[in-house]
């Protein structure tokens, strides 16, 4: 676990001390690439000139996304990683350091969860954060992030994603500008027979305003039956450090082939043409180029990948890495 601008607490917390306004609380949710990062970086924007506070989960070993964020420096975030928020290895601690935040009586806290999120528990953890903090936090919802173009397959296919659908307040369906009308048109058909009552907004880049924040939060829907995504117990993170300068040919090379192995590939790199971050989800790469301040005193530039837990595959990737380096 990694912290930037708040300690996160590790022992039992019975802080009980009521706040004169209440946090309003929001959780981010959405698969691999869907866009939670790029939503929680525009809810920034529109909440400039409000107390913020954020926490971002990542199912890696290294945080890749709180880095990503474009943020005022009096805006604490915590990192939780390896993991999900949910699930009993991460659940405690999660509830601890929401409590934690509470010293800077923010106006909003933004919760970015993993990408393999599975919030059945999401009610026990709530009533576990107002037992403890009183009613200092108002829970406002769950907004996910559903990429249009990769929905009708991963509906049909990953367990967590309709588990977090399930849960979720709004619907937020970005990259409507990668499929046809017809096919928006299905997938809202879809979400709205999931939960009648939930909003859906049409987005492209998650771009969104203010009213999305008013949000009634909704009873759980039925979940679909699915494949069941896998477990902590099923996933290899590997965590790849970069040595050398890269070229884009080199780096586009690496990401074909291992992207064949890992279901997420994300990070930044310092390649001959500049810097980069790179975002993988299956076979689809993305590579676009970096400006953010922030990588100005970050030393160390890497890649976090998930993969399916077999050794076959995570030494093919690691020795894969290394060719790349030593060219």
């Amino acid at each position: 676990m990694s912290i930037k601008g708040v300690s996160p607490i590790n022992g039992d917390n019975n802080y009980q001390d009521a706040t004169k306004t209440k946090t309003k609380l929001y959780i981010l949710a959405g698969f691999f690439g869907a866009g939670k990062t790029t939503l929680l970086n525009n809810l920034l924007t529109l909440l400039q000139g409000h107390k913020v506070a954020v926490l971002v989960n990542e199912f890696g070993a290294v945080g890749i996304d709180s880095a990503r964020l474009v943020k005022s420096d009096d805006t604490p975030v915590i990192e939780l990683n390896n993991g999900q928020i949910f699930c009993s290895c991460l659940a405690g601690s999660f509830v601890k350091n929401i409590i934690s935040l509470l010293e800077f009586e923010p106006d909003y806290l933004l919760v970015e969860s993993s990408g393999l999120a599975k919030p059945a528990p999401l009610m026990a953890i709530l009533a576990e954060i107002h037992r403890k903090a009183g009613n200092s936090f108002i829970y406002q919802g769950m907004i996910s992030v559903i990429d249009a173009k990769t929905y009708p397959v991963l509906s049909q296919t990953v367990h967590s994603l309709n588990e977090q659908l399930k849960y979720s307040d709004l619907f937020l369906l970005n990259k409507t500008d990668l499929v046809t009308p017809e096919i928006a048109v299905a997938i809202r058909n879809e979400l709205h027979q999931l939960k009648p009552k939930a909003k859906i907004v049409e987005t492209t880049f998650c771009r969104i305003d203010p009213s999305i924040l008013e949000i009634i939060p909704t009873t759980p829907a039925e979940i679909i039956n699915t494949i069941p995504a896998p477990s902590l117990k099923q996933v290899l993170r590997i965590t790849l450090t970069q040595e050398q300068v890269l070229t884009e040919q080199a780096l586009m090379e690496f990401l074909q082939q291992a992207s064949l192995f890992a279901q997420r590939i994300k990070g930044d790199l310092k390649l001959t043409q500049g810097l980069v971050k790179i975002d993988t989800v299956g076979e689809s790469i993305t590579i676009q180029p970096l400006n953010h301040s922030y990588l100005i005193t970050q030393k160390d530039y890497c890649l976090s990948v998930l993969a399916d837990r077999n050794a076959d595959k995570a030494e093919g990737i690691v020795s894969l890495w290394r060719r790349i380096q030593d060219r």
